[in-house]
């Protein structure tokens, strides 16, 4: 199966046109859950494209799954509402034109060779294609069997005819790596040889995906989304699984300032895991009506779930508010907002050894349920140049995924059925201009557990506060500088063998990250990744690497 996706995925390369996006060597990337609310921090924390431009280069977002091997930064989901700007008409120079294509390698200290590819079509507002690629390795690691390797690219392609937007993916990412907790323990028996081969694991994501939906018209009455995935896993271990998916997406427009709307889901995903087959099948309705004019905005809905395991007896459902609604007391300035909202998340085994790769070959798969989230608070700007936003929750989950070490080496799922989240979220951004920016987040979490297992007193691996700050500036259009501290409170990570909690104590990560362009379609970069060479570990008996440096070249045409 492994070579004939290989095959199929050459022959499209063979075919279309390339694109790469970088991928940061920074840690904790996807793991813990921090929600930052504001565009402009994303942009330079989201790993799926390089922070600090290349030359003439301007990288568009593409639709590429993130991998996540690689200890990262955290994951960030945005909700601020930026003022929309300004347009003008600006005359091409011809001089400085923009490059679509790039090529970059990179060799550093511990991950190494990387090399990326991106090439589009162009500017063409009516048709978009093109292909990612990256490939990564790891090797000369202070701790043996930490190395990896691991292959990833997309091809995409979106097209705009009759008012519709017509879109596809087809995405391929392939791995190799070691459970390296266990290189120093007997728990594999033995020589060295057997160890090796006993903790080797590797697995293979294939995905496609197509759709249409309506170009983005304030005038037409009705709107649609119609998007259709497959998607295939496969593993050293012999799991595997097959998902498709279908989650349309209708509504209808009653002036400019009302709309009635149903987002869905229906998903099936039949899999071998472990010793059983668990076949699942999952429902999402959510039905809302919007409203908004230049003050006041509301949604009002309800969201209704449904998860079915075949190797459980029931089936678990929710069903729950949709609620939001803001209301602008200064319109140029200050927001406040309050909401009610609920949901599921239903996981596969793919999406549970993207979160955490040393999970163990025979795991149980449930959905974590959202019972209800309840949140208020402010967002704005100061003279269009400081954006900032403050907002207070609580959350009461049941069901919650939990990991929790089973071993030495593996990792076990645990559902905790009663988890509940008090927390606050502070974020300022500061964007003088083009060349400069900086900005903070601050994310205060306090977990409480049901407590009724032994085997999930706390919540595992969840940091309970968290800092970020970063700061970008560009030289005379040459260098482009970038820094970042995230500073990471106590984490609870397992108990001993006397019931009590080992934590992670807190530690600080600075990494840094510098291009120069010498000539117009030519730079070079190094970036430096836990620059004071903090000892700390994502994943209980897994320690990420301390001081971590990279350079390369960047190469537009």
């Amino acid at each position: 199966m492994k070579n004939f996706l290989y095959i199929a995925f050459l022959g499209l390369i063979l075919l279309g046109n390339v694109t790469v996006q970088a991928q940061n060597n920074n840690p904790l990337e996807g793991q813990d859950s921090l929600v930052l609310e504001n565009e402009r921090i994303n942009d330079v924390i989201d790993s799926d494209k390089p922070f600090i431009k290349p030359p003439y280069q301007e990288i568009k977002q593409g639709a590429q799954d993130k991998p996540t091997y690689q200890s990262q930064e955290f994951y960030v989901e945005t909700e601020f509402e930026p003022v929309p700007p300004r347009f003008k008409e600006v005359d091409p120079d011809e001089k400085n034109r923009y490059k679509n294509n790039l090529l970059r390698l990179g060799i550093g200290r511990y991950t190494t060779p990387l090399a990326q590819l991106y090439i589009n079509n162009g500017t063409d507002k009516d048709i978009d294609y093109g292909l990612n690629f990256t490939h990564l390795s790891a090797h000369n690691d202070e701790v043996r069997l930490r190395n990896f390797r691991e292959d990833y690219g997309t091809i995409y392609a979106k097209a705009f005819q009759g008012g519709n937007e017509f879109y596809g993916k087809l995405y391929l990412y392939n791995t190799q790596y070691f459970n390296y907790a266990g290189d120093d323990t007997t728990l594999v028996e033995g020589d060295e040889q057997a160890r090796s081969d006993s903790l080797i694991m590797g697995f293979t994501r294939f995905a496609i995906e197509a759709g249409v939906a309506s170009a983005y018209d304030p005038d037409n009455e009705y709107y649609y989304d119609v998007p259709l995935d497959l998607r295939i896993y496969g593993d050293r271990r012999s799991n595997n699984e097959f998902n498709i998916g279908f989650k349309p997406k209708v509504g209808a427009r009653f002036g400019e300032e009302a709309s009635l709307g149903l987002d869905s889901e229906l998903r099936y995903v039949a899999g071998g895991i472990g010793d059983s087959n668990q076949n699942r099948f999952f429902v999402v309705l959510n039905p809302a009506f919007q409203f908004k004019n230049d003050k006041f905005k509301a949604k009002v809905g309800i969201n209704y779930s449904y998860f079915n395991n075949s190797i459980d007896s029931s089936g678990f459902s929710n069903l729950g508010p949709d609620i939001e609604a803001s209301y602008a007391i200064n319109p140029a300035s200050l927001t406040a907002f309050v909401g009610v909202t609920s949901g599921m998340q239903a996981p596969t085994y793919e999406s549970m050894i993207v979160e955490n790769r040393f999970i163990a070959r025979d795991v149980r798969i449930s959905p974590t349920i959202d019972r209800y989230q309840v949140y208020l608070g402010v967002k704005g700007n100061i003279n269009q140049t400081i954006d900032f936003s403050a907002k207070g929750y609580y959350r009461k989950v049941s069901n919650q995924l939990i990991y929790r070490s089973q071993d030495s080496i593996f990792f076990q799922a645990l559902y905790d059925s009663s988890v509940n989240v008090t927390g606050a979220h502070l974020e300022v951004n500061y964007d003088l201009d083009e060349n400069f920016a900086a900005g903070a987040a601050l994310n205060i979490d306090v977990y409480g557990t049901s407590n009724q297992d032994s085997l999930t007193p706390v919540f595992f691996h969840a940091t309970p506060v968290r800092l970020d700050v970063f700061g970008q500036y560009t030289f005379a259009e040459k260098l482009t500088t970038e820094g970042k501290l995230q500073v990471f409170g106590p984490t609870p990570m397992s108990v001993d063998e006397t019931g009590a909690t080992i934590n992670r104590p807190l530690f600080l990560n600075i990494a840094l990250e510098a291009d120069y362009r010498p000539v117009d379609n030519v730079s070079v970069f190094v970036r430096v990744n836990n620059l004071l060479g903090s000892n700390f570990q994502r994943w209980f008996n897994y320690p990420e690497r301390r001081f971590d440096i990279m350079g390369g070249v960047t190469i537009a045409f």
